[in-house]
C-alpha cells in the first residue's frame, strides 16, 4: 500500500515512517467498517455493468449496420469484453478503496478540521463546547466529533506556559521568594 501513496502523490503521508503509515492504514480501516470493501465492489461491479452494456450496444449498432461477428468471433468477442470488465472492476474498486483510505487517513491527521467540509477549525474560539465553521458555517459540537479545546490550539498557544503557573518570557519558572528572601 506504500507504494500507492508515492504513486498518487499524497504528500502529507511521505512524512510518516513505515509504522506510523501501517497505524494510520489500520485505524482508517477500522474507522471506514465495511464502507473499506462494500462501496469499492459496488463501484466495480458498475464499472464492468458499464463496460459490458457498451459492448453489447456496440454489438447490436453492429448488426443494424450488417457487420456484426457472429460465431466463433462473437464468442472471442464476448470474452475479451468479460476479461476487460474483470481488470475495470478490479481497477476501480482499488481505486476507490485508496480513495476512500486516504480520505479517512487526512481526517485522522486533520483531527481538528471540520466534519462537514473539512476545512481547519485550529484557532477558532471555543464556546460553549462548540465551535462555528468559518467555511461553512456549521456548528461543530466538539464532544460529538471526539475532539477536545486542546486540539484547536495552534502551535503557538499549544508551546506558550500557562500564566497561572508563574512562567516568564521565555518560558522559564520564576521561582517564588520564601518570606526570608522577601525581607532581605
Amino acid at each position: 500500500m506504500r507504494f500507492l501513496s508515492k504513486l498518487f502523490s499524497v504528500p502529507e503521508l511521505n512524512k510518516y515512517s513505515e509504522k506510523e503509515y501501517e497505524r494510520l492504514v489500520w485505524q482508517a480501516k477500522l474507522r471506514r467498517g465495511d464502507a473499506i470493501w462494500v462501496i469499492p465492489c459496488g463501484a466495480g461491479v458498475l464499472a464492468a455493468a458499464a463496460w459490458i452494456a457498451i459492448g453489447v450496444v456496440f454489438v447490436v449498432s453492429m448488426k443494424a449496420s450488417g457487420t456484426a461477428p457472429t460465431g466463433a468471433a462473437l464468442r472471442v468477442w464476448g470474452a475479451a469484453n468479460i476479461f476487460v470488465a474483470i481488470l475495470i472492476a478490479v481497477a476501480v474498486a482499488t481505486a476507490v478503496r485508496w480513495m476512500l483510505l486516504v480520505r479517512s487517513i487526512r481526517r485522522l491527521i486533520n483531527k481538528a478540521g471540520c466534519p462537514f467540509c473539512e476545512f481547519s477549525l485550529v484557532g477558532l474560539r471555543v464556546d460553549h463546547g462548540w465551535v462555528r465553521c468559518p467555511e461553512c458555517g456549521e456548528r461543530v459540537f466538539l464532544l460529538e466529533h471526539r475532539l477536545s479545546p486542546d486540539d484547536l490550539l495552534t502551535e503557538q498557544e499549544r508551546n506558550k506556559p500557562l500564566p497561572s503557573l508563574g512562567a516568564g518570557e521565555l518560558g522559564a519558572y520564576r521561582k517564588r521568594e520564601t518570606g526570608a528572601a522577601r525581607r532581605k
